[in-house]
């Protein structure tokens, strides 16, 4: 049946969005243009202006801007900045090691601690969790209504390797998506430090950054900006 015929339904528009969405993720530009102009023809029809208030979140329309960005630029992938060769990646001791499991495990037992910097309302969803058949594992996973916050967490400095870490831990949990349960996926990165590579490039991505100091007993948290 053509789409014309009818106005199109909630579900049907959600749907379309999702499929839109994670195709983009992807990098396939011929489906994710297909349903972004599938997304355009229902908007043009004004039948489905009612609709598309109901549905349409400001995430979603800020996602959809930056598709029509890509789409019109003909490519999806954002490149790095060339990494400052003098920039080294010091090894954690097992101790070390040890103290950034404690660590994430205080800030998974008690996520109000990062209230401070990311908002209230926080709670955990998970801990160590497998984003991939090669079991990497995003350190922490916080949600705040339907918004959730990957967290990779660093003891020490935070280098360039952090950078490529964070967008796949977003990308899987963008993938993951499902408006009944969140619709934003905000990553964060905490460490002691950064890099001057690392702080431009998350900054760069609209990542958060917080740092972190005191003991694992009188922790004190603060937004880079």
């Amino acid at each position: 049946m053509d789409m014309k015929d009818k106005p199109v339904s909630r579900q049907e528009l959600e749907v379309i969005y999702i499929r839109c969405y994670h195709a983009a993720l992807d990098c396939d530009m011929n489906t994710c243009k297909l349903y972004y102009d599938i997304i355009q023809s229902f908007y043009k029809d004004s039948r489905n202006k009612e609709t598309f208030k109901q549905v349409m979140t400001p995430v979603m329309i800020k996602e959809l801007k930056k598709i029509t960005q890509s789409i019109d630029k003909g490519v999806f992938i954002e490149e790095f900045q060339p990494i400052d060769e003098r920039e080294r990646i010091e090894p954690l001791s097992k101790t070390e090691v040890e103290e950034e499991m404690v660590l994430n495990k205080k800030l998974a037992l008690e996520p109000k601690l990062l209230e401070s910097v990311l908002g209230e309302g926080l709670e955990l969803k998970h801990m160590q969790h497998q984003i991939n058949k090669d079991k990497e594992t995003c350190d922490l996973v916080l949600q705040q209504g339907k918004k959730i916050y990957p967290i990779g967490i660093k003891l020490k400095q935070a280098n360039h390797a952090v950078v490529g870490q964070i967008d796949k831990y977003c990308r899987h949990y963008k993938k993951k998506t499902v408006l009944k349960f969140y619709n934003e996926v905000q990553g964060v990165v905490l460490a002691n430090s950064y890099s001057k590579y690392a702080i431009n490039e998350l900054r760069r991505r609209n990542f958060i950054c917080i740092t972190y100091s005191g003991d694992i007993n009188n922790l004190k948290f603060g937004k880079v900006t």
